[in-house]
């Protein structure tokens, strides 16, 4: 099975987003990662460029299991669609968490990859496990302590 296919049925097990929303996306892989591009791209006259990789990475792959984590880049584009293994969090633990801390906080998740969610907004991904959500936003886009 092609790894856009294995990649969208763990989106869809882990977070119930339907292979639906990706119609008008494919997923194209490299020796680790998966990258989602719009279908649009293929089309496209790259020739005398120098491109490194398309579309935004989704996700990576560990040791060719059928393990993925997810990006946050990808979560935050269609995290809103998902319909399990999401935590909410309150204002506080949201400072903290975009500041890179781990939160310790129980939630009625499967151990794992989880979307953290603040209000309406997708903050990223998280792993969860007994009662601890560990921190998965990248450095980057994390917030200076204060």
């Amino acid at each position: 099975m092609s790894a856009g296919r294995d990649f969208m049925r763990f989106l869809e097990e882990r977070f119930g987003l339907h292979k639906g929303i990706f119609s008008k996306f494919s997923f194209h892989e490299t020796s680790d990662k998966v990258y989602v591009l719009s279908v649009d791209i293929p089309g496209v006259d790259l020739s005398g460029l120098r491109v490194f990789s398309i579309g935004i990475t989704a996700g990576r792959q560990f040791d060719k299991s059928a393990r993925y984590k997810p990006t946050t880049n990808l979560l935050q584009i269609f995290g809103k669609f998902a319909t399990r293994n999401i935590v909410d969090i309150t204002d506080e633990e949201k400072e903290d968490y975009m500041r890179g801390l781990d939160i310790e906080k129980e939630a009625d998740v499967e151990e794992g990859y989880v979307i953290v969610r603040h209000g309406k907004d997708i903050l990223g991904c998280g792993l969860y496990s007994k009662g601890s959500i560990k921190n998965q936003v990248p450095k980057a886009k994390r917030m200076a302590l204060r």
